[in-house]
């Protein structure tokens, strides 16, 4: 078990970021700038593992869950523009995510 899960919601990169679905490791985030306050976009990530290390000035950060680096987007990443496309495609990822873990064969994007 990951000692830090990520927490939700949070701020990031100018978006709120607000949980709307978890399946293990899957989740189904809706993205919104807060002058707007409606989803602008929703995204469907994996979740990775970040190991415990030490940054530059001495802090300790802890095993912790992540969003996917943004080279793995397509692949452990996805971001849409309308619900229903994300919801569906969120509950693909969880069924494929339910029965083996994704390997480099895995399609990059959504059909």
């Amino acid at each position: 078990m990951v000692s830090k899960p990520l927490a939700f919601p949070f701020r990031a990169g100018g978006f709120d970021h607000t949980l709307l679905a978890r399946e293990g490791d899957v989740c189904l985030i809706g993205r919104s700038r807060p002058a707007l306050g409606a989803y602008s976009h929703y995204e469907i990530v994996v979740l990775r593992r970040q190991a415990a290390h030490r940054l530059p000035n001495g802090v300790m950060l802890p095993e912790r869950e992540a969003y996917p680096a943004p080279t793995d987007w397509g692949l452990y990443g996805w971001s849409y523009v309308d619900r229903a496309k994300a919801e569906r495609w969120y509950g693909a990822v969880c069924r494929r995510w339910r029965s083996r873990r994704p390997s480099k064969s895995v399609e990059r994007t959504p059909e």
